[in-house]
Order: structure tokens, then C-alpha cells, then sequence
């Protein structure tokens, strides 16, 4: 009778495969073999350490040739005494197989046992297996992990190829199952915990077993499993390409076994095969031969684990059922997904217990399951409704005087511009929106006990210029009043109160002018023009300087546009019989534009040691901490490509919704994109975003790597995940909620003694509602540097951890700093109740972010950003309504697939035919 070489277990005149070890029967003896000291069918070799071979060599061999390694003595090719070199003896063959002879050896210059594993002749005298060999060794050595065999070096002497290897006492699981029968659950689980992170850890660094199999793991004298004989691994990417058929087939996944297709999921298949037969003690396949297995994977279906073996826990078998999936793509995704799902197991506990920086992809299967109940669901649904709502209802009378839309006041500034006489024809690219009457507030918080917001804090304008009107602003795609600072030839801009009243004009018109623009400036006229009575005003001296182009100017005292009640001088200036310079001057002053600039606004000097130490340090720093990070494998580059794609196209899209189509066409937008302004600035914000994700998301990892697991999970396309719905739904509701309460805590401000804010409304909002171009763009920028902002505090909260080491004590210094980046430039207007109050709102997301994740924070932030920057409404038959009304929308659209996907599947008003719960 026939008798397998590698494990001596009697086979079948007929069989193709062991039906123990599952080797390929090729060079059968006929006499039991003597079994090895250690583990004959699983030498103790790291599965990084490998050649990945073809199938002749690997899974039979000529039965008229005897295995490379095979010789007549039972201590193989060296007797025990053997020096190899000055370093090593040999003490014992621990066995033999397709890929050569492992010897334990004394290493006699350290002085520790460590295992020889030397090549078969065919291999170690080819010079490509030779380099292909050594490039993957170097790869093994950089694995470390308690649950894989250490490789340490390759050596050659006398002739002889080898490969040192941590020496591992004990014996192959194959042998421990056969000697002990099926281990209780708890230490199956433990053993299939120990397996999934030594191969994931080979995953990693991008290895492939291939050969995965109980012989290929040993259990060592403290019940550790160690996976060894990754003796068909190789590099992922190179055995992907090679689709070479190698391995044990009793232990191949299908797409291997047909065509040798092997990737990290057919590990996982072979690491199900595993499982099975730990937990049951039995195999899921008893083919004995290659087209019985084939036709297996075809046909039948596999015996629940269950039915085998009493008490196995439901997870526990849903787990290898799903590893086992004949589909490669309804396996989990990778080993870490395996570990996630054992009962109890948390790969990312393991690893901080073990003083390990988590990999990301370690990160995202943490134990972390999230989801939420129904109620916990709704209620936060419910808060994130209540918080926009109250939000709208603070800022009403703030939008109150908009009555009408900006349609309506184009015509009027239009008319206006007309009537002064500059021009023949107006100038073709304009641009215009709301904006805040920025010199107005700040009179209001020098004298706190006028009558709060009674007077027009806003009011519209209006430019035309002879080429594109664009911002010079780096971060801004969209022009302001005040963007560019100056008119040039040609240019024009008028300011209108909110009902369309003249608040300001100034005109530069082109050097060539008709002579019917000639003679006497009609001051009369142009009052009855703009709908004011002449008589009602008084002359006086002027309140201001009038524009150089000017030949002749005057002032009046009269009715103030904002307040019949009020007063303010009117000023008006004329060059060659046309108006060129209108003002109203309130005891406010004027809005800050360029009506009443008169010169360029440039860059001070003094500007630029700021700007070299907040803005380009900062690259510069990223810069070399990527790129580190990067040298030493710990930087998360795909993730953080993903994220510097999402800036990217943030970024086009401000550059997108902020061109006016109408005036460079289709054309000029495309131009934009592929190689304008906005893809430069596109860039640019992308590269920045790159960089400093991977300079800072490591230690971020290493010291909070639970702040990271939905964000990784996000990264990693598991859009769906309940925990990415729970972040999501919580930021959202978090963002609105922390937006409300501010407001709320401005408007109540001077009730409570804490001084006066002149207006509860920001800057953005009005300037959103010009055009829906413009509630994109407002949209797409809080996108664009929501992540940036959470990256910046963290930043922060990771250099002050570093220094005080504890992370409680390093969120408040870091909380007080921030904090005071926004209290300090505000207490001289606000007093510091005011200063204290505004500083304080910002920084209670980013305070929360180890408590709630990163994801939960920089969707708060995204909200915030939105809410700050766009308008809001309970007006739903007010102009503008639609516009406010767009945010909201995104806002509760991401609320609701949060808590779709948080609910995983339940629904939220919960299940009516579940039973109440007994008392």
C-alpha cells in the first residue's frame, strides 16, 4: 500500500491527493516515511519568504523523479553536526517539502536555535528565481508580528541556497486536530483570531500565501498560532499577473483551482477552509482528486458547520459560509474583515494592546459596529429639524427688508447707471449681489444703546466692467463688492438700498466720450432721476474727498435713503457735464466699497513674515512629514487621494457655479476647468490636502485610531456601513444644533448683559441668494475646506498631546488656544463677555472629535460652514425662498441616508408585531 511522502498517512491505489495533508501524491513511498521532529508537512517558514512557482514544481512532480530535496538518509543532505560556515550547525532535518529541506540550526554567533530553509538545486541555480527570491524576502523581513514566522536573512554556503527563519517548537494544527480532536469554541476562536491577523499582517506588506492550510500552522509551546510555509507565497502583484495554478487543491478557492487566478480573497477562501475544519474537525471538501474538488465547487453545495459540530455560535458560522463563497466578491474583503466578525474579536484593540500603529485598513474593521434604534434615529432627526428651524426663525428679520429679488434691482442699477449720463452703452460683463453694510455694524457696536437693527444692515450692488469681473482673491471664485478693490476704465458700480434706492455710485467712463456729454453738471436732474426732492436737501462743504476724475462736486444735508427719519449728506461728483461720483454719508459713514476708495488696496509689507509662517510653513512641514511617513509605510496615501480628489472637484465646481455662462459661454467654462483659474486653484487646494493628510492622519492613527474608523470605512467605499450613518446623521444634527444655539445665544446677548451684536446674519448669507451660482458656490467651498479645518485642530491637539501627554488635559490647552485665536481679535470691539461668547461656539465640535470621530466632526463643520454661509427661511412665498431652501435640503438629505443606513435595514417608526417588552 502506497504512502503519502509528506505525512506517512496510507493512501488509495488511485489517489491524487492526501486525504490528510491534502498534498499532491507524487513520489508515494511504499513504506510509511518516519515522521520529523517538528512538523514534516509544514516546515516552519514565513509565508513572506517565498517563490512563487509553477504548478509542475509545486503540486506534483514527475513520478519518475524523485523530489529536488529528497536523499536516502533520514537526516537529508547534512548530517546532524554539520557547520555551515563560521555561523551555523546543523541539529536536525525538520522536514521536507516541494520547496526544499528545513533544518533546525544553532546560529553560533548569536547563539539561538533558528530554522534553515535551504532552495531545491532547479531553483537556487536560476539566476531569476534567485532575484525574483530575494526581492521577496526582502519584503518578509519587514514583517514583525507575534503570528507569523520571523524571516531573518538569505545566505549561501558550499554551494547551498537558504533562508534563515525564526525556529518556532511545537507542531502543525493539522497534527494537534488529528492528535487532540476539535478544540472547544473559545479556543478555536482564539486560534482563528491569531491566523486572520498573521495573514492580514502579510496582506500588508502586499504577500500572498496561496498554500494556506492547517500544516502550514503552527501552534508553539504557548498556544500561539504562528503561520509558517508560505511556500508558494509571493508578490500580490506579480501573482496576480502570473496566474500560475500552485498550492495544496484541497485548500484552493475555485477561480485558483480553475486558472490560477489568486488574490486576497482567495486567501481568505483557504483561511475558510481553515475555520471549517477547526471548528467542525472536519474538511468542507473530501474530493480526492482535482476534478472531484472542481466538480465539488461546482455542484454542491458546502455542509453547514453546524450540522457537524454541536454549539458552533450562528456568527461563527455565518463567518465561513461567507468566506466560502464560490464569488470572490461576496467574500470578505480581507482578512481584517474576518477578524472583525469572530466573536469578540476587535483587530483594533488587539493591536493598540500589542503597542502597534493600526494600518488603516485595520482601522476600518474595528469591532466598531455603530448603527442606532429607531427612536435614537428619530430623535436626532428630529433635533436636526428643530435646529434649522430655529435657525431660520432667529435670522428673519435679518432678511426682512429683501422684498425684492435681484432681478428687479439689476433693472433699477441698470437705469440708475444710464440716467448719470457715463455711458453710451453699458459695459457687457457685470457681476452683483447682496452684501453687508460692514461700516454700519461696526458704528453699531461702537454705540451699543442705538436702537438695534433698525436701520438696513444690507443693501445690493451691482458692477459692469469691460472684460470678466473675477475675484483677485486666491480662496474666492466669486467677485465682491469690494473684489477687485478699484474701478477701471470703463467700470462702473452702483449700490442700492434693498427697495432700490441709490445708496451709491461711481463711474470711470472710456476716454473717448459724444459731445452731447459735454457742458454744466444738472444736479436738479439727477436728484428727480434717482426719486429724491431737490428741496428738501441743504448745501454744505463735502463730508468726503471726491475721485480725481472728478471736475466739479458738491454736498447736500438732507432725508437719509435708509431712514426718512434720519439724516446724511448727499455727495455728488461730475466730470465733463456726467455724473461720476454719487455718495450717501450717514453718521455711520459709508459702505466700505469702492465708491469711495480712491486708491489700490496693496499688500503691506509687514504682511509678509505672516504669511511665510502661517501659510507657506505649513505646506512646508506636510511637506516633510509626508514624505516620511511615506519612507517608513505608515502614510495612508490612498486615502488620502480620495480625499484630495473630493477637494479637487469641490474646488471645479466654485469654479463652475461661479461663471456666468451667459458671458464666456461653454467654452470659457471648459477653459476654466482644464486649464484656467479654477483648475490651478484646484490643484493647488488638492496637493495641500494631500500632504498634510499624510503627514498627519499616522499619528492620528496611532494615538486615536478609534476617531478614525468611520472616516477609514467612508475612504474605503463602504458608503452604506451603519456606523458611516451614524457619524453622519450625529454631524449633521451636531452642526445644526451647535449653529441654532449660537444664534440664539447672540440674540439673547443683550438681554443678558452681554453686549450688543449688530447683527445675527453673516456676510455669506446674503451674498448666497444673488443667484443659485452663488448657493453653490457657497456649498462647494464648505465642502472644500471642512476637512481642511478638522485637520487644522487636530493638528493642534496633536502637538499639545505630544507635549503634556495626557490627550483630556491636551483637549482643553488645545480648546483655550483655539479659543483664543478668535477671543483676542474680538475683545476690543465686543468687550470680552461678547468676545468670550462669540470664541466659544467654534470650538465645541472640534473639542468632541475624540469622543465622536472624525467623520461626525467634519460633517458638523460642513454643516456649520453651509448654515454660515447660506441663507434660511420660513418664508416659503418670500423670493428667495428656493434659494434657502437648497441647503436645507442637502443638509437633511445626508441626515436621512445617515439614519437610513444607521437603521441598517429597520425601519424608523420601529417594528409594530415586535413584542412588547416583558416586565
Amino acid at each position: 500500500m502506497p504512502y503519502c511522502s509528506q505525512c506517512a498517512h496510507a493512501l488509495a491505489d488511485a489517489a491524487k491527493f492526501c486525504p490528510a495533508c491534502g498534498a499532491a501524491v507524487a513520489g508515494a513511498v511504499t513504506a510509511p516515511a518516519p515522521p520529523a521532529p517538528a512538523s514534516p508537512a509544514a516546515p516552519p517558514v514565513l509565508p513572506t519568504a517565498a517563490i512563487s512557482e509553477d504548478v509542475t514544481r509545486t503540486s506534483a512532480t514527475s513520478p519518475s523523479t524523485p523530489p529536488p530535496s529528497s536523499h536516502t538518509s533520514e537526516h537529508g543532505r547534512f548530517e546532524p553536526g554539520t557547520r555551515l560556515g563560521t555561523r551555523y550547525r546543523i541539529v536536525a532535518l525538520l522536514g521536507r517539502g516541494g520547496m526544499g529541506e528545513v533544518y533546525r540550526a544553532d546560529d553560533l554567533e548569536l547563539g539561538q536555535s533558528v530554522a534553515l530553509k535551504f532552495l531545491p538545486p532547479g531553483v537556487a541555480s536560476d539566476p531569476r528565481e534567485l532575484t525574483r527570491f530575494r526581492g521577496e524576502v526582502r519584503v518578509a523581513r519587514q514583517i514583525a508580528h507575534p503570528n507569523v514566522c520571523r524571516v531573518y536573512d538569505i545566505g549561501e554556503a558550499d554551494g547551498h541556497v537558504f533562508l534563515s527563519m525564526e525556529y518556532i517548537d511545537g507542531e502543525d494544527l493539522s497534527a494537534v486536530l488529528r492528535r487532540m480532536g476539535r478544540p472547544t469554541e473559545d479556543k478555536a476562536v482564539e486560534i482563528a483570531r491569531q491566523v486572520a491577523l498573521g495573514l492580514a499582517a502579510a496582506h500588508e506588506a502586499g504577500m500572498l500565501h496561496r498554500d494556506l492550510k492547517p500544516a502550514n500552522i503552527m501552534i508553539d509551546g504557548r498556544g500561539r498560532a504562528r503561520i509558517t510555509d508560505f511556500g508558494l507565497a509571493g508578490l500580490a502583484s506579480e501573482l496576480a499577473r502570473g496566474g500560475q495554478i500552485a498550492g495544496t487543491p484541497a485548500y484552493m478557492a475555485p477561480e485558483q483551482l480553475a486558472d490560477g487566478s489568486v488574490s486576497v480573497r482567495s486567501d481568505v477562501y483557504s483561511l475558510g477552509l481553515v475555520l471549517y475544519e477547526l471548528f467542525t474537525g472536519k474538511r468542507a471538501f473530501d474530493a480526492k482528486t482535482a476534478a472531484d474538488l472542481r466538480q465539488q465547487h461546482d455542484s454542491s453545495s458546502i455542509t453547514s458547520p453546524s450540522s457537524l459540530a454541536r454549539g458552533i455560535t450562528p456568527a461563527v458560522e455565518r463567518l465561513i459560509l461567507h468566506c466560502l463563497e464560490r464569488d470572490p466578491e461576496m467574500r470578505p474583503p480581507s482578512a481584517y474583515a474576518v477578524l472583525g466578525a469572530l466573536p469578540g474579536g476587535d483587530p483594533l484593540a488587539a493591536a493598540m494592546a500589542a503597542g502597534e500603529t493600526p494600518s488603516p485598513e485595520l482601522v476600518a474593521n474595528a469591532a466598531d459596529r455603530g448603527g442606532l434604534s429607531p427612536a435614537l434615529a428619530g430623535g436626532l432627526i428630529a433635533l436636526t429639524c428643530a435646529a434649522l428651524g430655529v435657525g431660520a426663525w432667529l435670522l428673519a428679520p435679518e432678511f426682512a427688508p429683501l422684498k425684492q429679488a435681484p432681478s428687479a434691482l439689476e433693472v433699477r442699477a441698470e437705469d440708475m447707471l444710464r440716467k448719470s449720463g457715463s455711458f453710451d452703452q453699458l459695459p457687457p460683463f457685470v457681476a452683483g449681489t447682496f452684501a453687508q453694510n460692514g461700516e454700519w455694524l461696526e458704528w453699531q457696536l461702537a454705540h451699543p444703546k442705538d436702537t438695534l437693527r433698525t436701520k438696513p444692515a444690507v443693501f445690493y450692488w451691482r458692477r459692469w466692467g469691460p472684460r470678466l469681473i473675477e475675484s483677485p482673491a486666491i480662496h474666492s471664485e466669486v467677485p465682491g463688492v469690494s473684489e477687485p478693490a478699484t474701478l477701471g476704465n470703463s467700470s462702473a458700480l452702483v449700490l442700492l438700498t434693498p427697495d432700490g434706492k441709490l445708496l451709491g455710485l461711481r463711474a470711470e467712463p472710456p476716454d473717448s466720450v459724444g459731445t452731447k456729454n459735454g457742458g454744466r453738471p444738472d444736479w436738479n436732474a439727477w436728484f428727480a432721476a434717482f426719486g429724491m426732492d431737490s428741496a428738501a436737501y441743504t448745501p454744505v462743504p463735502l463730508a468726503r474727498p471726491v475721485p480725481a476724475l472728478c471736475d466739479t462736486a458738491m454736498a447736500w444735508h438732507g432725508p437719509s435713503p435708509w431712514d426718512a427719519s434720519d439724516t446724511a449728506t448727499v455727495q455728488m461728483g461730475a466730470s465733463r457735464g456726467r455724473l461720476t461720483h454719487f455718495t450717501v454719508v450717514s453718521k455711520w459713514g459709508v459702505p466700505a466699497t469702492p465708491v469711495d476708495k480712491l486708491s489700490p488696496v496693496t499688500t503691506q509689507a509687514s504682511d509678509l513674515p505672516f504669511t511665510l509662517i502661517f501659510s507657506l510653513m505649513p505646506y512646508v512641514l506636510s511637506i516633510f512629514f509626508a514624505m516620511r511617513n511615506l519612507q517608513t509605510g505608515r502614510g495612508d496615501w490612498r486615502g488620502a487621494t480620495r480625499i484630495a480628489v473630493f477637494v479637487f472637484f469641490m474646488n471645479i465646481g466654485e469654479g463652475v457655479f461661479a461663471t456666468r455662462l451667459s458671458e464666456v459661454g461653454l467654452n470659457g467654462v471648459l477653459a476654466d476647468v482644464l486649464h484656467g483659474r479654477a483648475q490651478g486653484h484646484s490643484l493647488m487646494h488638492a496637493m495641500g490636502m494631500w500632504f498634510a493628510y499624510v503627514a498627519l492622519e499616522p499619528y492620528v492613527r496611532r494615538l486615536w485610531p478609534r476617531v478614525l474608523v468611520s472616516w477609514t470605512r467612508l475612504l474605503t467605499g463602504r458608503f452604506r456601513d451603519p456606523l458611516v450613518g451614524r457619524d453622519m446623521l450625529v454631524g449633521v444634527a451636531l452642526g445644526a444644533t451647535i449653529t441654532a444655539l449660537s444664534l440664539g445665544a447672540f440674540a439673547l446677548a443683550p438681554r443678558l448683559g452681554l453686549g450688543n451684536i449688530p447683527a445675527l446674519a453673516y456676510g455669506g448669507m446674503f451674498d448666497s441668494i444673488g443667484s443659485a451660482g452663488h448657493t453653490s458656490v457657497a456649498m462647494s467651498y464648505a465642502g472644500s475646506v471642512c476637512v481642511l479645518g478638522v485637520l487644522e485642530w487636530l493638528f493642534l491637539l496633536l502637538i499639545v498631546r505630544l507635549v503634556v501627554r495626557r490627550t483630556d488635559v491636551a483637549l482643553v490647552v488645545a480648546g483655550l488656544l483655539s479659543m483664543s485665536s478668535t477671543f483676542v481679535p474680538s475683545v476690543s470691539q465686543l468687550g470680552w463677555k461678547l468676545a468670550l461668547l462669540v470664541a466659544i461656539f467654534p470650538v465645541i465640535g472640534n473639542v468632541l472629535v475624540v469622543q465622536i470621530g472624525l467623520l461626525a466632526t467634519v460633517v458638523a463643520a460642513f454643516t456649520g460652514l453651509v448654515l454660515s454661509s447660506t441663507a434660511a427661511t420660513l418664508d416659503f412665498g418670500s423670493w428667495y425662498a428656493g434659494l434657502a431652501l437648497l441647503p436645507t435640503a442637502l443638509l437633511l438629505g445626508i441626515a436621512l441616508w445617515g439614519a437610513a443606513n444607521a437603521l441598517a435595514g429597520k425601519s424608523i417608526l420601529g417594528d409594530p408585531l415586535e413584542d412588547a417588552p416583558k416586565r
